[in-house]
């Protein structure tokens, strides 16, 4: 969330494991990411452990292109 509030155009640019991008913006406390297509999400649960690494939840399906 900081490098987002940080970023001049208050998103945080990723790209995921597969090659697709993510954009992240900050709106008040609440964290959002919005894929490729457009389709954004909001973030429920961050950082929960699993056995074979970490995942955030979002509230929505990111479908990459």
């Amino acid at each position: 969330m900081r490098r987002a509030k940080a970023a001049p155009d208050g998103f945080y640019h990723m790209q995921t494991v597969s090659g697709d991008a993510l954009s992240a913006p900050v709106k008040g406390k609440n964290l959002y990411l919005i894929d490729e297509r457009g389709h954004s999400s909001n973030g429920t649960i961050a950082e929960v452990n699993q056995s074979n690494g970490l995942i955030h939840v979002v509230y929505a399906v990111l479908v990459p292109r």
